[in-house]
């Protein structure tokens, strides 16, 4: 399925900064889409059997068959030494029409400078709702990013949680390895022009049809190819997604976006934009859920940014099928 809004005049999917958002602390809630196992035993030999006896399997105690998961269904727990500084050099660029130097090859060899951090966290598998097949949402601001993770008992992720997510426990630049590759995460496409009045027409027909046609995003599952190490899905590519920031800069302030869009960008696991407001919209823009492992401390920022409370706010007319955002 394919669409959903924004704001203003006519501006390029991708370019620089223009748009316009929500008045800061205006916020909406997303709603979600809806989300045993039986063991087997062989059948012990009878006794005039010949065959020698097989040997049962241990059994686990009933204390470890209550022990609580670390993380609810539909997420990954990840547990690693995370580097917040990490260095890897560059082997191979491109330069972009607007002169930017993407890196598509870097060395597997990498040098971690400071001290590393443990983390323990959850990190949903899918972009928001979360669910294989279901099509992400998009032209969502940190607000609503932020208020809708709150919405299901979940929060942002952390800038250094989606990292290490996307990174894996060998710190790759790339989920799929040392090397940007367009045929595993969807990437790299064109820029579409967007009509942003249509976007932020009061008609919602009118809305759909502009956000169809400059739709390219995949449906969420669609290209395993695109998994990191840790088995989570398109964290490069398709949906840019806000974070909160690990150090307070620029427009941004506490907000920041990571991965990049299916437009080609900054779409590998260390790169960060902190250059818009976390009331910016646009509709390349998504996010996904993280939370607290059981028995995990909750996280501060290792950078000392401190995003707001949690807001509320009045509802979005925007929305993209499949996740549709409402008061």
């Amino acid at each position: 399925m394919r669409g959903r809004g924004w704001t203003g005049i006519a501006a390029v999917a991708g370019a620089a900064c223009a748009g316009a958002g929500a008045a800061p602390g205006e916020a909406t809630r997303i709603d979600t889409l809806p989300t045993s196992s039986a063991a087997s035993v062989a059948g012990a030999p009878t006794a005039a059997s010949s065959a020698p006896v097989p040997v049962a399997a241990p059994v686990a105690s009933v204390a470890q068959d209550r022990a609580p998961r670390p993380c609810p269904d539909g997420m990954v727990h990840v547990a690693r030494d995370y580097c917040p500084r990490l260095e890897r050099r560059c082997v191979r660029a491109v330069e972009t029409r607007d002169r930017r130097h993407i890196c598509t090859e870097y060395e597997r060899a990498s040098r971690c400078v400071g001290a590393r951090e443990p983390l323990s966290y959850c990190i949903d598998r899918y972009e928001y709702p979360n669910r294989v097949g279901a099509h992400p949402v998009g032209v969502a601001n940190w607000y609503d990013a932020a208020s809708t993770c709150a919405s299901v008992g979940k929060r942002l992720c952390w800038e250094a949680e989606w990292t290490a997510a996307c990174e894996g426990p060998e710190e790759l630049p790339f989920p799929t390895g040392v090397t940007r590759d367009a045929s595993a995460c969807n990437i790299d496409l064109p820029p579409q022009m967007v009509l942003l009045d249509r976007m932020l027409a009061r008609d919602p027909e009118v809305r759909q049809r502009e956000l169809a046609r400059v739709d390219r995003s995949d449906a969420s599952g669609r290209r395993a190819t695109c998994d990191s190490a840790h088995g989570v899905a398109d964290l490069t590519g398709n949906f840019d997604e806000w974070v909160n920031a690990e150090s307070v800069g620029g427009p941004g302030a506490w907000a920041a976006l990571k991965g990049g869009s299916w437009i080609r960008s900054r779409n590998s696991c260390r790169a960060v934009m902190s250059g818009h407001a976390p009331s910016f919209r646009f509709h390349t823009l998504g996010f996904r859920c993280c939370a607290d492992a059981v028995g995990s401390a909750t996280r501060r920022a290792s950078g000392g940014a401190r995003p707001p409370p949690v807001p509320r706010g009045a509802p979005n007319r925007h929305a993209w099928p499949g996740g549709v955002i409402v008061p």
